[in-house]
């Protein structure tokens, strides 16, 4: 077979392995991301959690959870800017205290930055009582800056947040509670889990161009082949 045959059977046999092995990927991470959606459902519809003595498990994301603690106002701090319902503002959210010391970061709720002072709401000062979810924060993309202690807050940071307060962060617990109701005066979001599972269409994706690949290099085949065709 001359090399130039032969490099192109290759090529393509290696470009048809490759989108096929995409859409497989794919299948495989849809049956994860069903899973992740199906304990984060089964989390929202268990019996809360009672936060009074210690830090959550760190396992226990999108588990519904009862807060008594005690507020450290000084470690206050606005997140954002975000839009809610078309109105831009920030999240509020402070750490709290447990009775063996632990902190949590409990998000209050959202403040429009347009609302009137006359308006703006009061945080918890001392022992409070509150629920919520608990959620596993993270850096929203790769493109989303650090966050500027103490003052500028892009993204929530459980453990640099008690950082900046003065608190111990390996006390700080990895998850933070968004309180749901919101507390009284914030405003507030459904706390669920985005997890969109586009897998399934993905696969087809891959698997449609690894079809047309194929389909491609047969008519490629036949034309070669077909009586009266010069062969090479």
């Amino acid at each position: 077979m001359p090399i130039r045959k032969t490099v192109a059977v290759v090529a393509v046999l290696g470009a048809f392995a490759v989108l096929v092995g995409l859409g497989l990927w794919q299948l495989d991470r849809r049956a994860w991301k069903q899973e992740r959606i199906a304990a984060a459902a089964a989390g929202l519809e268990a019996a809360p959690l009672a936060l009074a003595e210690a830090a959550p498990d760190p396992g226990a994301v999108w588990r519904r959870a009862a807060l008594t603690a005690t507020t450290i106002p000084a470690g206050r701090v606005e997140i954002g800017p975000k839009t809610v319902q078309g109105k831009v503002g920030m999240d509020h959210a402070l750490p709290a205290r447990l009775a063996n010391g632990d902190i949590v970061i409990v998000v209050l709720g959202f403040v429009a930055n347009d609302a009137p002072a006359s308006t703006r709401p009061t945080p918890p000062d001392g022992h409070f009582a509150a629920a919520g979810v608990l959620t596993r924060p993270e850096r929203p993309s790769r493109m989303m800056p650090d966050n500027r202690p103490p003052d500028s807050w892009l993204w929530l940071e459980p453990r640099a947040i008690a950082a900046a307060a003065g608190l111990d962060p390996d006390r700080t617990s990895p998850l933070a509670l968004r309180l749901e109701p919101p507390w009284p005066g914030f405003q507030g979001e459904a706390v669920r889990p985005n997890l969109p599972d586009n897998h399934l269409q993905y696969a087809f994706t891959w698997f449609g161009l690894a079809g047309a690949l194929a389909g491609v290099a047969a008519i490629g085949v036949w034309r070669r082949r077909r009586p009266g065709q010069r062969q090479p």
